[in-house]
């Protein structure tokens, strides 16, 4: 199994229902470990008012991150954000299990030099919780920001 590590980009067959009702895949970016929780956001190619310009963006309508083309030969080939907004902590148990049941599917790990403006960003965001915050900084300060 893969050791978990901030900047691995994850994809999650079953992460929720679309608007039929079925499950959809979203990729998860691993940001930060609160003990044996994992701290990650969702990346999305959804513009829906997301800039490109200012990459960090913490207001209205939807708060991101600009990543341009994350994988350009890969499966993530379209211009992306990671999105800010809220997320519940995933306990790494759980992670895992759904690793081992073909849920949860490892993609790729972003290059350290992407991930310390957006650590940055990802722990200043408004619906980042203080523990949240905390645990990105460290993984910031861990990656040698």
């Amino acid at each position: 199994m893969t050791t978990l590590t901030v900047g691995q980009i994850w994809s999650c067959d079953a992460y929720c229902p679309d608007e039929s009702g079925q499950p959809k895949t979203k990729y998860l970016l691993i940001i930060g470990f609160n003990g044996d929780e994992l701290v990650y956001k969702t990346l999305t190619s959804r513009s829906h008012g997301r800039p490109t310009n200012p990459i960090c963006f913490h207001g209205l309508p939807y708060p991101s991150y600009y990543m341009g083309v994350p994988h350009p030969n890969g499966i993530l080939s379209k211009e992306s954000w990671l999105d800010l907004r809220e997320t519940e902590d995933f306990p790494v148990l759980e992670f895992e299990q759904k690793i081992s049941n073909g849920i949860i599917k490892y993609i790729f790990t972003l290059n350290q030099s992407d991930m310390c403006a957006l650590l940055d960003c990802a722990a200043r965001a408004d619906d980042t919780t203080r523990r949240q915050s905390n645990a990105i900084l460290d993984a910031r300060m861990q990656a040698g920001c």
